[in-house]
């Protein structure tokens, strides 16, 4: 359990933390021009995760380390894939990167490690508030053949 204190301290220094970077990141200041990504989306989820404890008394991520850095670690792979996909589909690019090869992996692998965490505790943050709680929906019923073809459709449209 987590008490009150614990938990604005947590959102205090992700509020200072973002505040500093969005400054120095309008403001051209490195290295937060380089690196705003991770310097907004970690306290970011420290604040979703600051919610997610209020309203549970403990905290998803931070409560949870080793959860939270296999969550990390998992979110590279699985975003690499639409980085995968996007070489063929050349929807978006990235600007600011550094320019030194180890400064660029490191700031992908820093970047691309918020996705996972951010779904899973934002979904937790919404089952906590009771978002879509007691809906239900009538499951649709779907032949055998026909979700083949759709199955193969769909490969054959990411192929």
């Amino acid at each position: 359990m987590i008490g009150d204190r614990g938990r604005a301290a947590v959102a205090g220094v992700a509020l200072a933390v973002i505040g500093v970077s969005t400054a120095g990141m309008g403001a051209g200041v490195e290295p937060f021009a380089t690196w705003f990504y991770p310097l907004a989306w970690y306290p970011v989820l420290a604040l979703l995760d600051v919610a997610v404890a209020a309203r549970e008394g403990r905290f998803f991520l931070l409560g949870r380390p080793a959860f939270l850095a296999t969550a990390l670690a998992w979110s590279v792979p699985f975003w690499l894939f639409f980085e995968l996909l996007n070489l063929r589909l050349a929807n978006w690019y990235y600007v600011f990167l550094p320019r030194e090869p180890v400064a660029r992996w490191a700031g992908i692998v820093l970047s691309f490690a918020t996705v996972v965490p951010a779904v899973l505790v934002s979904e937790r943050l919404l089952d906590s508030i009771g978002v879509a709680r007691g809906t239900a929906i009538r499951p649709i019923r779907i032949a055998p053949r026909i979700a083949r073809t759709l199955a193969a459709l769909g490969l054959a449209m990411l192929v």
